[in-house]
């Protein structure tokens, strides 16, 4: 082997090298975990924005938050503490769990909200089926 081709195979590794580090950076940032830190730190914005703000019985409807591509949906907890559990609707995480803070929080939704909530936000399937599952029939008594 002369010092041409040791230096073609040193070059070719290098340049391997560098692809594959910048693959796994780009994986990272468009699903792994930077990914969900963003979608994270999002929703703890929206939560510190809101604490203080009084708690209603509707759920608030949010379409690209902060210009982030995101759409939220903040339901009512009845909890002074924590007065919305914000949703990230239109994105779940590479393993399908749903974005959310406080994390299992239990937020109070109509059925007749969810039956209307894709005109109000983009929703991923996961989270519509969360939502239908956690909805009350209750809360559906006409005013």
């Amino acid at each position: 082997m002369n010092w041409r081709s040791s230096w073609l195979i040193i070059a070719a590794a290098t340049v391997a090298s560098i692809f594959a580090a910048a693959t796994y950076a780009w994986y990272q940032m468009r699903s792994g975990e930077l990914y969900q830190k963003g979608k994270y730190a999002l929703l703890q914005q929206l939560e510190f924005d809101h604490r203080q703000s009084p708690s209603s019985d509707s759920p608030i409807a949010m379409r690209n938050v902060n210009g982030s591509g995101v759409d939220v949906l903040g339901l009512p907890t009845g909890d002074k503490t924590f007065p919305h559990v914000w949703v990230i609707t239109s994105a779940v995480g590479q393993d399908g769990k749903i974005f959310m803070i406080p994390e299992n929080a239990q937020g109070n939704v109509s059925c007749v909200f969810v039956g209307t909530v894709t005109s109000a936000v983009r929703v991923a399937p996961e989270v519509f089926g969360w939502l239908k599952q956690i909805c009350k029939k209750s809360f559906d008594r006409p005013a």
